[in-house]
């Protein structure tokens, strides 16, 4: 490794320069042979190629060193990319089941709603119906009154004879004594007018008379339409 490397090449330095002392020791000292100076040039060079390999084995674990680091970011930054895909598909499968449970609560009242909504339109119904039926039953218990009214009435103007000339003398005094009289003084004067007919049989008479001619006017209308 890198610090085997660098004691390997501290080693060689501290030979060379114990070679550098012994060559300077040789130099100082006359009679130095040719023998021991090429020992020494022939250490030179094996120190200097020991060195440049050392360089040489520094560098390259030096790169390795560095294609490792690399290496480990890229691997560092894989997994913060599969982390950040995990946690967004975390996420958006949590948004999805809670929008699906909105949607099953929404679905739930709506259907809750629509089922109170057809109970109170029945209820409203029901309420309706039972509206009309009362107001029908008012409407026939009060012809029914009004027939039993009429009927009485009718029986007791028909039961009261009245001549022809008595008619003509009646109808002569509704047309001259007129509503704008007081009621009772009205009629007083008008049975004044028609003999032997008292105000009362005067004024039944003239409700008889005037249902009678309602009467025959509604079935006329209706005769028409159909």
């Amino acid at each position: 490794d890198l610090s085997q490397a660098r004691s390997d090449l501290e080693k060689l330095n501290l030979k060379k320069k114990n070679n550098n002392d012994v060559e300077s020791d040789l130099t100082t000292n006359e009679g130095d042979n040719s023998e021991l100076g090429s020992k020494l040039d022939a250490d030179e060079k094996a120190l200097l190629k020991a060195k440049r390999k050392a360089e040489r084995d520094a560098a390259n674990l030096l790169l390795q060193k560095e294609e490792e680091e690399r290496q480990r970011r890229r691997e560092e930054k894989l997994r913060d990319i599969e982390e950040a895909k995990r946690l967004r598909e975390e996420e958006q499968k949590r948004r999805l089941e809670e929008k699906a449970a909105r949607d099953a609560e929404e679905a739930i009242r709506r259907q809750k709603e629509e089922e109170e909504a057809a109970i109170l339109a029945q209820e409203l119904a029901k309420r309706k119906a039972e509206r009309e039926e009362r107001k029908r039953q008012k409407i026939l218990q009060k012809l029914q009154q009004q027939a039993a009214e009429r009927a009485a009435l009718e029986s007791i103007v028909l039961s009261d004879h009245w001549t022809q000339e008595q008619q003509n003398r009646f109808e002569e005094a509704l047309l001259k004594y007129t509503t704008q009289i007081e009621k009772y003084e009205r009629w007083i004067k008008i049975s004044g007018e028609v003999i032997d007919k008292s105000p009362n049989q005067c004024i039944l008479r003239y409700k008889y008379l005037k249902d009678y001619v309602a009467f025959k006017k509604k079935s006329s209308i209706e005769e028409t339409n159909n």
